[in-house]
C-alpha cells in the first residue's frame, strides 16, 4: 500500500491485483470479471483474489464468497492461512455502487415499479427500462416487425414502445454503458405461479437478463389491489440485498411471489417448486358494435397441484415463495424412449 495519502490521491484509480497461491497453484485472475463495490459492502469477486484500494487504504481477501475487510484483518488472515502472495500492478476502474437494472411488464407508470424503485435505491444505482404500455402475458416476445423508440420520463425512467423482453434486451445491448450486477423485474400486479411463469412478462424481463449471464429476480405481489405494495417492496429489497451480500454460484434466475399481507404478518422465505394449474377457462365471446364476434382470453385455470412445497401452497399460507427457474426444456426422462421410437421410425423408412 502507498505510505501516504498523497500517493493515494495520485493513484486513486490504480488497483493492485494480487494472485494468491491456493495449494500448489496460483489462481489466474481476469480483471474484466471484477464487480467491486466502492465501500466493499457487497464485494463480488472470485475465490483467491485479494484487492488493494489506495483511496480507502483497505485490503480485501476473498476466501469463499465472503470478504474480510480492513487491512489488518486481511493481512492477518493471509499470515494465518500461510498463503504465498505475488503482487503485480493492474489498472482498472471500480463500481462506486452496485448496478441494478429494473424493469416490469405493467408499464413504466405502474405503481409497482415506482415503489420498487424507491425500495431498491439504497442498494445501488437503479436504472429503469420498462415498456410504455401494460404488456401482461407477453412472455418472452421480441418486437421484430417494427423499429422501437426509447423515451425518458420526468422521473428519469426510460421506457420503450415494446415488450418487457425488448426493454431489457435494448438496455443490455444498446443503452447501458456498464453491465448491471443484477436484473430485477416487478413488482407485478398479481401472482406468477405455476404455468403463469411461461406467460408472464415480468418473468420474461428477468429471463432476458439471465440469458445475458446476469443474475435476475422477478417479483410478483399476490392479489391485484396493491393493498400492501410497500410491504412487498420492502421484502423484495431485502431479498435483493441478501443476494448481493451472499451471491450464489453462477447467475440464478429466481421467481418470487409475495403474499398481499402486512409486513409483520408475512411468513419466512420458502424455496419452492412450481405448482400446476388446470387448463385455462374458455375464452369469453362478445360482439363489437358492428356485430362481429370478438374474444377475450378467459381466466387462468384453478390450481391442480398446490401441495406442500409448491409456490401455490407457500403463498396461500402466508410465506414468501422463491422458486429457482431454468431454461432447459428438455424432457430428459423421455430421452431413452424417444431414441427407441426414432430408431424404429428410421428403420421403417
Amino acid at each position: 500500500m502507498p505510505a501516504n495519502s498523497g500517493a493515494r490521491r495520485e493513484r486513486q484509480r490504480q488497483l493492485e491485483l494480487v494472485f494468491v497461491l491456493d495449494g500448489e497453484h496460483v489462481r489466474k485472475v481476469d480483471a474484466r470479471c471484477f464487480h467491486i463495490d466502492h465501500e466493499f459492502i457487497r464485494l463480488r469477486m472470485q475465490v483467491g483474489q485479494c484487492l488493494d484500494c489506495e483511496r480507502v487504504g483497505q485490503s480485501v481477501l476473498v476466501a469463499s464468497y465472503g470478504a474480510y475487510v480492513a487491512s489488518s484483518l486481511a493481512w492477518r488472515a493471509l499470515s494465518l492461512v500461510s498463503l504465498a502472495v505475488v503482487r503485480v500492478p493492474c489498472f482498472l476502474g471500480y463500481n462506486r455502487r452496485m448496478r441494478i437494472l429494473l424493469s416490469n411488464d405493467d408499464g413504466y407508470l405502474a405503481r409497482g415499479i415506482n415503489v420498487m424503485h424507491g425500495a431498491l435505491q439504497p442498494l445501488g444505482e437503479v436504472t429503469v427500462m420498462a415498456p410504455e404500455q401494460n404488456c401482461s402475458g407477453s412472455s418472452n416476445s421480441l418486437t421484430l416487425s417494427r423499429p422501437l423508440t426509447i423515451h425518458q420520463a420526468h422521473n428519469g425512467f426510460n421506457f420503450v414502445n415494446g415488450t418487457p423482453t425488448d426493454s431489457v434486451h435494448i438496455a443490455l445491448t444498446g443503452m447501458l454503458e456498464h453491465k448491471p450486477d443484477i436484473v430485477v423485474a416487478g413488482i407485478n400486479n398479481g401472482q406468477n405461479v405455476g404455468e403463469d411463469t411461461l406467460y408472464s412478462g415480468t418473468v420474461a424481463a428477468a429471463t432476458e437478463g439471465f440469458m445475458f449471464g446476469i443474475p435476475a429476480i422477478a417479483f410478483s405481489l399476490v392479489g391485484r389491489d396493491w393493498l400492501y405494495l410497500e410491504d412487498a417492496a420492502r421484502v423484495a429489497a431485502e431479498i435483493v440485498a441478501h443476494f448481493l451480500d451472499h451471491p450464489m454460484p453462477g447467475h440464478p434466475l429466481l421467481n418470487v411471489n409475495i403474499p398481499n399481507l402486512p409486513y409483520d404478518k408475512l411468513g419466512e422465505w420458502k424455496v419452492t417448486r412450481l405448482g400446476k394449474r388446470h387448463p385455462s377457462q374458455p375464452v369469453i365471446r362478445q360482439s363489437d358494435p358492428r356485430g362481429n364476434p370478438i374474444y377475450w382470453i378467459g381466466p387462468s385455470g384453478d390450481a391442480l397441484d398446490a401441495s406442500e412445497g409448491t409456490d401455490f401452497h407457500a403463498v396461500a399460507n402466508g410465506f414468501v415463495s422463491i422458486t429457482p427457474l431454468q431454461l432447459d426444456l428438455t424432457h430428459n426422462a423421455l430421452m431413452a424412449e424417444m431414441r427407441e421410437w426414432a430408431r424404429a421410425g428410421s428403420r421403417r423408412s
